[in-house]
């Protein structure tokens, strides 16, 4: 447009001097160029957030120190299940259960990094797919078969395979399936196969960490599909939309199908401790969020920090306020409404579904907040396939 009417002066002025002309047809040529050279100049800039900074304390202080811990309460999980083996008592198999339930919240900081190694290893498929399948480990105790590699294995195996072993196999008598049955070393090898499977499994992904891989992460600082801030990105709002809100609430709550499924929560076996590992997700979630160190007070620089560099407002009502602490209040909201609820989700399924889906509804709002507002402002597009619609 700006072409068009400088030519239209130029016409309009055609009874001027030849010299007068010259000049002016290069002051107006000069100047759209200008102009353009401009106009493609700024699509093509970054935002110039330090990216790598973060992606040192991401690596350094949340995701490093979360796998190790998470691998020394495997540790202890596997010294647990060495002694009840062993020896099967009762003691044994409530230290068992104790070490279990230790490990089981330590995977729910790690479960969120699902890249590199890990990605490559199905790690969250191989260690958290629920509801487990008794039948199949029935089947496979029978056949005295503790092979868990295969399609299929994913639902014998992993912490909802352990909760049904520890807690699952009857209701008042557990412990004789490991002592007078007659396939009682058959429990045993398998119960030993689900925890080694496990131990095997972090490891392999620690070593990666504490290998170059840190480094590799840490340096590819680009705004592409395949730098860390975007991957990583992609895979902490994939952990908090497909494992958080809707494999541990919107499942059991009947958000996606006709009627509730009480029997979909996490831990069902062991009854009391579904809202203790949902609120663990939700924490590691919020904690990413924010770049607080694991198992620390401090702050590093962060997905909240990345907003406020970018001056990222929310919307409507909230168009005022920065769109980080919008965030940060949905996190706080969600654990408000969580905490609403029973400790045993399956129950509250039954007695109250309407706190499951109050808690599904907050925790889908800050999902808008990620797909929509946030990796817009940051110029990262979603990398996994969701069927929700969100």
């Amino acid at each position: 447009m700006r072409a068009a009417n400088a030519l239209f002066f130029l016409f309009k002025i055609s009874t001027l001097n030849t010299t007068f002309m010259k000049k002016l047809i290069l002051f107006f040529s000069f100047t759209i160029l200008l102009t353009s050279c401009s106009s493609d100049s700024s699509q093509g800039q970054s935002d110039q957030y330090d990216r790598g900074t973060m992606l040192q304390n991401w690596a350094n202080n949340l995701i490093v120190p979360a796998i190790q811990n998470y691998d020394q309460k495997l540790a202890a999980l596997k010294t647990a299940t060495v002694n009840f083996t062993s020896e099967p008592t009762t003691s044994g198999l409530e230290d068992l259960r104790s070490a279990w339930f230790e490990a089981y919240k330590a995977y729910q900081y790690s479960a969120m990094y699902n890249i590199g190694k890990a990605e490559e290893l199905q790690f969250t498929k191989f260690c958290n797919t629920y509801p487990t399948n008794t039948t199949l480990i029935t089947t496979k105790i029978g056949n005295g078969d503790v092979t868990l590699e295969g399609p299929g294995n994913d639902v014998a195996q992993g912490f909802p395979a352990l909760d049904y072993l520890l807690f699952g196999l009857s209701d008042t008598d557990v412990l004789s399936f490991y002592t007078e049955n007659a396939l009682a070393n058959n429990y045993k090898s398998y119960l030993t196969a689900v925890v080694d499977k496990l131990v095997n499994l972090n490891s392999a992904v620690l070593n990666d960490w504490n290998g170059s891989f840190k480094n590799t992460f840490i340096s590819k600082t680009d705004n592409s599909a395949t730098g860390s801030v975007n991957k990583m990105v992609n895979a902490y709002v994939q952990y908090f939309e497909r494992d958080v809100r809707t494999g541990k609430v919107g499942i059991p709550a009947g958000r996606f199908s006709t009627a509730p499924l009480p029997e979909k929560v996490e831990g069902f076996y062991s009854k009391v401790y579904s809202r203790e590992l949902l609120l663990n997700g939700l924490q590691a979630s919020w904690d990413f969020f924010n770049g607080k160190h694991f198992n620390a007070t401090t702050k590093g620089p962060s997905l909240a920090s990345y907003l406020d560099f970018l001056k990222t407002q929310g919307y409507g009502s909230d168009s005022e306020t920065p769109l980080s602490e919008v965030m940060d209040n949905q996190y706080s909201q969600a654990y408000t409404a969580i905490m609403d609820m029973q400790e045993n989700l399956y129950q509250q399924v039954l007695t109250d579904n309407n706190k499951m889906l109050t808690a599904y509804d907050k925790m889908q709002r800050n999902v808008t907040y990620m797909k929509t507002d946030m990796m817009s402002a940051m110029s990262i597009s979603v990398d996994y396939v969701d069927t929700d619609g969100d």
